[in-house]
């Protein structure tokens, strides 16, 4: 059962729309997670106090006939308005609010229970989100990232899947601050910098954009490299080796910023830029095309003013093939 389902589910199941057997079903599905459980207590929680729906008086025909005999030509009937959290369908319509406005609707359980009672994990969905860290740093998380630490946050250490940006707070006991990304880790006392963890077939990244950070492997074998402002290093798995690159990019960033700027870039390196940013793939019909370089600076652009921009540059014929792969075709730079 998809997370999402199980929420919705939770919601109907609150709100008596179940059959017995799909209440039975929800119920089972609880014993074998614990963060299932948690997330049902949390909301029926929620739900038992928006009160209740009273039940409507039932009294007896005498009765009616009687209030009725009495008062029906002396004034007006009043209209009994029940409470607005008290009808159902406001309160189911609340509950689903209340999932769709989080968006890290998952992280709502800051407690990993399977893994250990103080294990805090934070996980994007399709945007990116500012957090705040235990000791005030904070993290720009990248779309699709998580991010995991200790509730006492202790030691002062992070592990990121993703990509995230860290502005670390300079404590006066000059206790470090460590990000673990894959096979790698990240050490610095007070500083603003960017790690990647890469995937199976790319190398973690590390950029710096204030101050000085030292990059290691996890195993003591791999020998860290020193980077300062403006400089970027890369660990490669297969050699187990960190190594500093000569010119960091200029858009590694680009991700948090939205800028982006070329200059005599080739081909090869803007397209994979833009695939990352817009959650794109570019499929290359004349791979003489991937030497042509381009020179602007591009600011808070959406992807189809992108691609203009870049194929009247370079005299390019981008189209979509189909959703979310274009092809790129021209004819090659001199």
């Amino acid at each position: 059962m998809k997370e999402q389902d199980f929420q919705i589910r939770v919601i109907r199941y609150l709100a008596g729309e179940m059959s017995a057997k799909e209440s039975d079903h929800l119920l089972e599905s609880l014993t074998t997670s614990a963060e299932r459980q948690k997330f049902f207590e949390e909301y029926e929680r929620i739900w038992n106090n928006m009160g209740t729906v009273p039940d409507p008086p039932n009294p007896s025909i005498e009765e009616q006939w009687q209030i009725f005999a009495t008062s029906a030509f002396e004034k007006p009937a009043t209209i009994r308005k029940l409470p607005l959290w008290s009808r159902p369908l406001f309160r189911i319509a609340a509950m689903i609010a209340i999932l769709a406005t989080s968006l890290i609707t998952w992280s709502i359980l800051t407690q990993d229970l399977s893994g250990g009672a103080g294990l805090i994990v934070i996980q994007t969905g399709a945007e990116m989100e500012e957090l705040t860290l235990p000791d005030g740093s904070k993290v720009w998380l990248d779309k699709h990232s998580k991010l995991e630490y200790q509730k006492d946050f202790q030691p002062r250490s992070v592990i990121l899947e993703g990509q995230g940006l860290f502005e670390v707070q300079h404590l006066s006991s000059d206790e470090t601050f460590s990000v673990e990304a894959g096979k790698t880790r990240t050490t610095v006392l007070g500083t603003i910098f960017m790690v990647n963890s890469g995937t199976d077939e790319e190398a973690t990244t590390v950029y710096v954009q204030e101050g000085k950070v030292a990059v290691s492997g996890v195993s003591k074998s791999v020998g860290a490299a020193i980077l300062t402002a403006g400089e970027q290093a890369v660990y490669d798995e297969k050699s187990n080796e960190v190594s500093k690159l000569t010119a960091a990019n200029l858009n590694v960033l680009s991700w948090k910023t939205g800028v982006f700027s070329f200059d005599d870039t080739p081909l090869a390196e803007i397209l994979p830029s833009l695939e990352m940013h817009y959650g794109v793939q570019f499929e290359i019909i004349n791979s003489g095309l991937l030497a042509c370089t381009y020179n602007s600076d591009f600011a808070n652009m959406n992807l189809e003013e992108m691609l203009e921009e870049l194929s009247f540059g370079l005299n390019l014929r981008i189209i979509k093939s189909t959703e979310g792969v274009y092809e790129v075709d021209g004819t090659p730079c001199k």
